[in-house]
């Protein structure tokens, strides 16, 4: 299945929530406009954290194997979409990519919940960077 760029989403407690405002980012090699993003809320944000409060207390029991292979299926469905991926960040930073540059890391240890804030205008993969490194 192919990823749809045009439309994009915060995705909070596994549900898609959109905003009331938007920005966009320009591609620094041809200066276009690129995609709408949904610009997330104070509520949203307390939202998110709640759930991921939530999704912590279960997941930090569950043993060191199964998350990692949980982790690893994660990796496994993001880089299926290799081709999709490496065009967004792309268009995203203007910059050709190359294979040589992707690394992860995998962390053993749940520590809680983590808020990643990004750049409306950064590589929208930089969260996905933050939480999952596999060597």
């Amino acid at each position: 299945m192919a990823i749809d760029f045009s439309t994009f989403n915060n995705i909070i407690d596994g549900d898609r929530r959109s905003a009331k405002h938007f920005y966009y980012g320009i591609d620094p090699s041809t200066e276009e406009r690129l995609w709408d993003v949904p610009v997330a809320t104070e509520a949203d944000v307390e939202d998110a954290v709640n759930a991921a409060q939530r999704a912590f207390s279960s997941w930090s029991h569950v043993a060191f194997e199964d998350r990692c292979n949980l982790v690893k299926k994660y990796a496994e469905a993001f880089l299926s979409h290799e081709k999709e991926m490496m065009y967004l960040l792309q268009r995203e930073t203007g910059k050709p990519v190359s294979d040589e540059n992707k690394t992860a890391t995998l962390r053993y240890t749940p520590l809680g919940v983590v808020g990643a804030i990004c750049p409306w205008n950064g590589e929208s993969a930089a969260q996905i960077k933050k939480a999952i490194e596999v060597r």
